[in-house]
C-alpha cells in the first residue's frame, strides 16, 4: 500500500513539472505557424499586387487560379490560423500598409498571451 502511495505522489510530481511546459510549447507551436503563415500572406499579396497593378480585395483572391494554372498560393486553399479560423485582412490604404492578422485563441480583438492578435504590423514591432 505504501509503495502505491510513493508511485502517485511521484506522478503527481512529475505532471506538475510536465503539464505546464507541454501548453507552452503548444503555445510556441501556434505562434510559429502564424508567423509563418502571415509571412507566406504578405508575400503573396505584395506580388499580386505587382503581377497585377491592385490590392486584391481579399485573401481569396490569391487563391484564385489563373488561365495557365498559376495562383499566387501553394496549395488549393488559403491557410487556416492554428484555432482553424480564417486570416483577417485589410486592404492596404493609399500609404501602402496592409493588415494579416489572427485574432488568436479567444478568436475577438484584443487579448494577452495565446489570446493576442498578431498581424503582419505587429510581427514588425517586436523585431
Amino acid at each position: 500500500m505504501l509503495e502505491i502511495m510513493v508511485v502517485i505522489l511521484i506522478i503527481g510530481l512529475l505532471a506538475t513539472v510536465v503539464v505546464p511546459n507541454i501548453g507552452r510549447m503548444l503555445f510556441k507551436g501556434n505562434e510559429a505557424k502564424v508567423l509563418a503563415d502571415i509571412t507566406n500572406l504578405e508575400n503573396a499579396v505584395q506580388m499580386y499586387k505587382a503581377e497585377k497593378g491592385r490590392w486584391p480585395q481579399t485573401l481569396d483572391d490569391l487563391a484564385e487560379v489563373d488561365e495557365t494554372g498559376f495562383s499566387f498560393i501553394q496549395g488549393d486553399s488559403l491557410p487556416f490560423d492554428p484555432w482553424e479560423q480564417d486570416y483577417f485582412y485589410e486592404v492596404a490604404d493609399a500609404g501602402g500598409k496592409l493588415l494579416i492578422g489572427t485574432y488568436g485563441a479567444d478568436m475577438s480583438p484584443g487579448g494577452e498571451g495565446e489570446n493576442a492578435d498578431i498581424t503582419n504590423q505587429s510581427m514588425r514591432e517586436r523585431n
